[in-house]
């Protein structure tokens, strides 16, 4: 809200995602070389949307954990529910639709309260509009029984997040491990850099996120270590 806070460190990491780098939105000084910043650029950042959908009942076969379809919209559909939800949780009848690439860019975030907001005249990517699509799909798949269930849903678009701006990296033309290598060299063994985006060998997954933070916390050690002289 207009005030600002300070705080001094000899050494950070930095993890945001990497169109906040990408996008200047951090200002460092000295500036970042020119190498640094091009290879961030290099690293694309791919749209994704989730649709949450709960319906009343589980009305297909609960073995089925994972759907990889040939529908343009719908390919990817998890069953896998939350994570400690109780068999009766309607955490447990939740299906996710996740929608990558460019026809996910424009969907816009919102909720789907009731069954009752699932039947009204809707926009094109809206959240309605996208969430009618897959309910409809999921007709098709099990018999008509997905309207019949469904109670609610929320569909997010991680592009429109402000502090996001996307879903993950992946490796486009020119991105290699060298690449990603560049994009997170320390600055002054002062600023270190960690993320998915990041990682040579598995960019794009929370495996690199994570192996891309214990790799900045061995720099951090390395340089705060100081050398015993003869």
């Amino acid at each position: 809200k207009g005030s600002t806070h300070t705080e001094t460190f000899a050494k950070t990491v930095v993890t945001v995602p990497i169109t906040v780098l990408k996008d200047k939105d951090i200002t460092f000084t000295p500036p970042m070389p020119q190498k640094q910043v091009s290879a961030l650029q290099t690293i694309p950042m791919g749209h994704a949307v989730k649709i949450a959908a709960t319906f009343s009942k589980v009305f297909w076969d609960p073995n089925t954990t994972l759907l990889l379809t040939d529908h343009p919209r719908y390919a990817q559909i998890w069953m896998y529910g939350s994570v400690g939800a109780r068999p009766d949780d309607d955490n447990n009848k939740t299906i996710t639709a996740f929608i990558t690439g460019p026809i996910a860019k424009h969907m816009v975030s919102g909720a789907v309260p009731s069954a009752n907001a699932l039947k009204r005249d809707s926009a094109p990517d809206s959240a309605i509009e996208v969430t009618q699509g897959f309910v409809s799909y999921l007709d098709q798949l099990y018999g008509g029984q997905a309207t019949n269930c469904f109670k609610r849903a929320v569909v997010f678009n991680w592009a429109t997040h402000p502090h996001v701006r996307g879903a993950y990296s992946y490796p486009g033309l020119g991105v290699t491990a060298e690449v990603r290598e560049m994009a997170a060299a320390p600055l002054d063994n002062k600023v270190f850099f960690a993320g998915e985006a990041m990682g040579g060998q598995s960019s794009g997954t929370v495996q690199a996120a994570m192996e891309t933070a214990a790799v900045a916390v061995k720099r951090i050690c390395s340089a705060a270590t100081p050398t015993s002289k003869l």
